[in-house]
């Protein structure tokens, strides 16, 4: 009787469980690389010994009919990727608009894209492997704008996404709403 008393109540915590089990594991984000669109963080090397931080905000989108395209701080450059087994990529030569200067950082992770071999994302975070480096981005929301330090960027996406930034009147304390 006690030995059946045991079983049922190690059915009854199992039973309970499943559906605690079943939200931990719905509350983990996975996200494929096809369709997204992600903001560089910053560049690194494996050993973490150089690292630099983006200046300002760089949207790389990787399309569903594999386009890959980024949004520099005038240019904007396209491209086509392919994803090879588990977790490898490549990014076909970019063709890049040449209206004005770019930042040099915008030079160097245009020549660290044309390296990536491979990929990995955990969580809202995405890491492209190239040789000697490693360039960090973080997901986009798909919010169609953000506001911050008095600017209002502007997120415009047809077949690929294009960024206006907006700086607001300084308004003293005034509600613009």
């Amino acid at each position: 009787s006690m030995i059946r008393f045991n079983k049922i109540l190690l059915i009854i915590i199992l039973i309970a469980l499943i559906p605690i089990l079943a939200v931990c594991s719905k509350n983990k984000k996975t996200y494929s690389l096809i369709d997204t669109e992600w903001e560089v963080v910053s560049i690194t090397s494996p050993n973490i010994h150089s690292f630099l931080k983006s200046p300002i905000s760089y949207h790389v989108n990787f399309q569903k009919d594999n386009i890959f395209n980024i949004r520099l701080d005038v240019n904007s450059c396209g491209s086509t990727y392919r994803i090879d087994g588990d977790n490898n990529i490549s990014i076909d030569p970019l063709a890049c608009t040449k209206i004005c200067c770019d930042k040099q950082f915008a030079d160097t992770l245009i020549n660290i894209l044309k390296d990536v071999k491979s990929y990995k994302i955990a969580g809202e975070n995405l890491e492209l492997f190239a040789t000697y480096k490693i360039i960090n981005l973080s997901k986009v929301n798909k919010d169609n704008f953000e506001t911050r330090e008095g600017k209002i960027r502007i997120f415009l996406c047809s077949r690929g996404c294009y960024q206006y930034l907006i700086s607001l009147p300084s308004t003293s304390g005034d509600s613009l709403f």
